[in-house]
């Protein structure tokens, strides 16, 4: 039937898909918006999980606690609660989206085989989805971290770490999403 189809009866369509590609990301993003709102279970998990982590953490340091000068030892202690609380709460993170993923993913097939939506949208989906919680869980972690920490009570250094902390966990619940 294909190789002898006439071309008067043959059906065609302009594009591949009904929607135009900002309309396809925008129905996406809502779908994987109420997809993460519905999962309250994930979404708290993840939050209980940074603040206790971050006062475990933290309190190793609850003692001495903004001292006038810091010695060799007592920074070279703080850096490395810093680096390992990065590498904690990344893998954390990491971990705790695969499986919310892994059941996006499979509806991403679906609608990919009836050609209603590209891969794009469902990465550009997903990253806007997933941009409230980060916030959330970042600005809970720092909050609680930062000052149980005893670093600095500087607002601009404050709002540094927090935004590189944000990033270290987005590049990791991202890389989660890509596995």
């Amino acid at each position: 039937i294909k190789e002898s189809a006439v071309e008067a009866t043959k059906i065609s369509f302009k594009t591949q898909y009904a929607r135009n590609g900002f309309k396809r990301n925008e129905l996406m993003n809502k779908r994987l918006e109420l997809i993460y709102w519905r999962s309250p279970s994930y979404n708290l998990a993840r939050v209980l999980i940074s603040l206790g982590i971050s006062f475990i953490l933290a309190s190793v340091f609850i003692t001495s606690r903004y001292p006038s000068e810091y010695t060799e030892l007592e920074m070279q202690g703080r850096l490395s609660i810093i680096f390992l609380s990065f590498i904690i709460i990344g893998v954390l993170s990491m971990i705790t989206v695969l499986p919310t993923t892994l059941s996006i993913r499979d509806v991403y097939y679906r609608h990919n085989l009836a050609g209603m939506l590209e891969h794009t949208s469902l990465t550009l989906g997903l990253g806007v989805a997933e941009k409230p919680f980060l916030i959330l869980m970042s600005s809970l972690f720092v909050i609680v971290f930062y000052l149980t920490l005893g670093l600095a009570l500087n607002l601009r250094k404050f709002f540094c770490f927090w935004g590189f902390f944000t990033f270290n966990i987005a590049i990791y619940s991202y890389f989660g999403q890509a596995f």
